[in-house]
């Protein structure tokens, strides 16, 4: 009836086994790890294609990259939901690619010392959030990551990260430094929505933001920010107001004047975001102290340069190897 089908065996028997498939069981202390396309490839099929069964566990499993990946594009990649922990261990995947890494990421989901420098074109507008790493953080953390290419997307909301975040969903030492360019009703350099509860820490923007629309619709609201394109303001709940906290960005933004704002288009600076700041080149030193003073987590933090860098005062709330991050 014009459907099509994908048989799972043959899938599976395409599937280029993991570098220590044989040794490995997923766990923190043993993580699977992924050192070519092809096993990158693996694990994108394994985690689409099973809700459930054998193959449906590997959402919940523990992956860590072992050397930088390029994408050639011979397969398309298809966006899922995530919630185990993904390590990229300071390597960078790039190449091209039709479609952002992750759906959703979901409660205890982990995603960190990830580099993304793959050139995404989406054409998709009847999906409502986009970003290179992932369309929704909800509930989960995105930790040391950085995307360093730019992309057009037609996706109602688009972020330089991620598409939104909802309640307990943390952003922690984090950059874009590519251009967005985007149709979309709301854009931010990090991120498009901070919904309540939803948090995002010493990270930063550069680049540009330009709406690439023809017109604007007459009744819909356009929000574009430096950081963030919306955060919600409303009561507070279980999970607290949307933050913001020691952040800056020199992104440039191409719209309309009433639509746009150098941090955050639409939210509340008396509660939902501080110490962040637009700046032209560096931070200044003050800046810097700042931004510094205002982090409440103890992971990472800024460097004189504006750079993100690990925090030494004390021991980090979640365990991270060493990588190098200066080349933010």
């Amino acid at each position: 009836e014009g459907k099509m089908y994908i048989l799972q065996s043959e899938i599976i028997q395409e599937m280029e086994k993991f570098e220590n498939e044989d040794t490995a069981n997923g766990s923190a202390e043993n993580p699977y790890h992924i050192s070519t396309k092809g096993q990158l490839y693996t694990f994108m099929l394994r985690c689409y294609n099973n809700e459930s069964g054998e193959y449906g566990r590997y959402k919940n499993l523990c992956y860590k990259l072992t050397n930088d990946i390029e994408l050639d594009g011979s397969v398309s990649w298809r966006d899922f939901d995530f919630n185990g922990v993904f390590d990229g261990d300071g390597h960078t995947i790039s190449g091209n690619r039709e479609n952002t890494m992750f759906g959703f990421l979901l409660g205890d989901a982990i995603i960190r010392n990830l580099k993304l420098n793959v050139n995404v074109t989406s054409n998709e507008s009847g999906l409502t959030n986009f970003g290179p790493l992932a369309r929704t953080v909800d509930g989960g953390q995105v930790i040391n990551c950085v995307n360093m290419a730019d992309f057009s997307v037609s996706n109602p909301n688009a972020g330089g990260l991620v598409g939104a975040m909802f309640s307990g969903a943390k952003m922690i030492g984090c950059a874009n430094t590519g251009d967005i360019l985007a149709k979309s009703n709301k854009i931010g350099g990090l991120v498009a929505e901070l919904y309540s509860g939803a948090t995002i820490e010493c990270s930063y923007s550069t680049g540009k933001i330009q709406f690439t629309g023809d017109f604007y619709i007459e009744g819909d609201e356009y929000h574009f920010g430096g950081l963030a394109g919306m955060m919600n303001a409303s009561e507070p709940g279980e999970w607290g107001l949307a933050t913001m906290a020691g952040c800056w960005t020199n992104t440039t933004i191409e719209a309309e004047e009433n639509k746009k704002t150098d941090i955050v288009f639409n939210g509340s600076e008396n509660f939902d975001w501080f110490s962040c700041f637009k700046v032209e080149s560096v931070p200044s030193p003050e800046n810097i102290n700042d931004m510094n003073k205002s982090l409440t987590n103890t992971m990472y933090m800024f460097g004189t340069d504006g750079t993100i860098v690990p925090f030494v005062e004390k021991e980090p709330s979640i365990t991270l190897p060493e990588i190098e991050v200066e080349d933010f």
